[in-house]
């Protein structure tokens, strides 16, 4: 089934020098007492103002998402154009609690990485040497 989208919008993320400010997303939420008691199916600011991502996985609730289920092999990804009734909220509870972009985070400069994201990285390199 083909669809027809009347409008796209282009947000551009252009980087100006190599000392931009970023909040790194391989900062888990889980791994932070404050969001012990978190619901994770409300998602993030980025769902509403990016949209979709897709990567050969399928469809994400966003791009982040993509990535962070590559890394943990969760293997979410819609495999159709998701429908317009379609929540994500089995994405949002899945992906949310591991990326630092949910809830409040100051932005840095410095790369920073969670125990989560330290113990989910070495699982993946191992995998990816076994291959």
């Amino acid at each position: 089934m083909s669809r027809r989208f009347d409008t796209i919008i282009v947000k551009s993320t252009l980087k100006v020098s190599r000392v931009n400010l970023f909040k790194p997303f391989n900062m888990a939420p889980v791994d932070r007492f404050f969001y012990g008691f978190s619901d994770y199916t409300c998602g993030c600011r980025i769902i509403e103002d990016c949209g979709l991502g897709l990567t050969p996985s399928g469809y994400y609730m966003c791009a982040v998402a993509g990535g962070i289920d590559r890394i943990y092999r969760y293997n979410l990804g819609r495999k159709k154009m998701p429908d317009e009734s379609d929540t994500f909220s089995d994405q949002m509870s899945t992906f949310c609690k591991l990326c630092g972009h949910f809830g409040f985070q100051w932005p840095t400069r410095i790369s920073k990485q969670s125990k989560t994201w330290r113990m989910a990285y070495s699982r993946f390199n191992r995998k990816e040497m076994e291959i």
